[in-house]
């Protein structure tokens, strides 16, 4: 894996997006001290100040990216939230049981929010040509703004752990990706995920109740108890 880093930058993601056509097959891990315009879900930014976090993208390419079928791109995030827990469990083992994923991809310590992740591949003659799973973690101390505090956390690492953190995450993301069982992802993703059973707001601003995960990682929710019903999206959507 090739690492290419960087002092500050528009965001790893985009960076990946731009470079990954120039690039020979291979694996390839984006990082920054700093992001001036971190990738959230959606719309949506990742505040990411100076040396406060682990901001990174994973580009996989070629023979690397097509190691299974392009139905996968699906399972991608579950499969990178399921990863990055497991990795920050095995780094720190007092987070146990304190450790969960917000449906889709956001990554929860104590029910509040301390990284996300974004994912896109390309598809060429119906084979993946490239992957990017970009991962964004808090793992310093800096100031929230006022609108992100008491809703986001932080891992608390030194910067020595936070870089062994952000390797292991990569070769793990890496190295994992193509032994990847669906029903095993399903039960680790679910056993993680704490939205089931929260009430939600759907973008029509319908009020609703989270059921549980279908086996395609959809969400499955009721509307004042009548047949349940599945999104995939999570544009607009609001875990209350």
């Amino acid at each position: 894996m090739e690492i290419f880093r960087f002092e500050t930058i528009d965001s790893t993601f985009v960076e990946a997006g731009r470079r990954m056509r120039e690039l020979s097959d291979g694996a390839y891990l984006f990082a920054s001290r700093e992001q001036t315009a971190g990738r959230g879900q959606g719309t949506h930014s990742f505040y990411s100040p100076r040396d406060n976090g682990i901001y990174a993208t994973l580009l996989l390419v070629g023979d690397y990216a097509d190691v299974c079928m392009p139905a996968f791109s699906s399972k991608l995030g579950p499969f990178a939230t399921v990863t990055i827990t497991n990795a920050v469990l095995d780094a720190c083992s007092d987070f146990d049981q304190r450790l969960g994923i917000k449906w889709q991809n956001d990554l929860l310590l104590d029910g509040k929010k301390y990284g996300g992740v974004i994912t896109a591949v390309t598809v060429k003659e119906g084979k993946l040509t490239t992957i990017r799973i970009g991962f964004g973690i808090n793992t310093g101390y800096a100031d929230m703004p006022d609108e992100l505090r008491g809703r986001v956390t932080t891992l608390g690492l030194d910067p020595e752990d936070t870089e062994k953190l952000m390797i292991e995450i990569a070769d793990r993301l890496c190295n994992h990706l193509p032994e990847v069982k669906q029903e095993e992802l399903y039960n680790e993703y679910v056993k993680y995920c704490t939205t089931p059973g929260r009430n939600i707001m759907l973008p029509d601003g319908r009020c609703a109740t989270a059921i549980s995960i279908a086996s395609d990682f959809s969400l499955i929710y009721s509307v004042e108890g009548k047949r349940p019903e599945f999104t995939n999206t999570t544009a607009g959507l609001i875990i209350l």
